[in-house]
């Protein structure tokens, strides 16, 4: 929820930028805002999803935020005199789906069978993978 938020702050953000700044922040916004998405929605797809079809279901969220970024900046080059009307578009859509997700999504304690345990976020005992290098880059 809180990346919805963020996104579409984002996007008004990106709507009414009064300078280049702003929009260089915007822009930093919707870099974070994807990284956001991911841990919640894989927390929901262990849940919900079959675990032959998690893999897929994954990769779906992960390319899902991808081609909204892609489809605002498709929609900032078609509309390039009223670029700013698209990111105001896209705001829109964001809340929409933000209301969506927070009516669809089961609430923290609605099922008492359902608990997540909160880790420790520390990075004492983690083994660097190539693919972990990789993704620093």
């Amino acid at each position: 929820m809180i990346s919805a938020g963020l996104s579409a702050f984002r996007n008004v953000l990106m709507s009414v930028t009064p300078n280049a700044w702003i929009l260089a922040l915007g822009v930093l916004l919707a870099g974070g805002s994807t990284g956001l998405v991911s841990p919640p929605y894989g927390a929901a797809i262990s849940l919900w999803i079959k675990e032959n079809k998690q893999g897929r279901a994954n990769t779906w969220i992960n390319s899902g935020t991808s081609f909204g970024i892609a489809l605002s900046g498709v929609g900032a080059i078609l509309l390039t005199e009223n670029w700013r009307l698209t990111y105001l578009i896209y705001a829109i859509l964001t809340l929409l789906i933000l209301i969506w997700n927070f009516q669809v999504i089961p609430k923290v304690g609605a099922n008492p069978r359902l608990r997540f345990e909160k880790g420790q976020l520390s990075i004492r005992g983690v083994k660097v993978n190539p693919l972990s290098l990789a993704s620093l880059f």
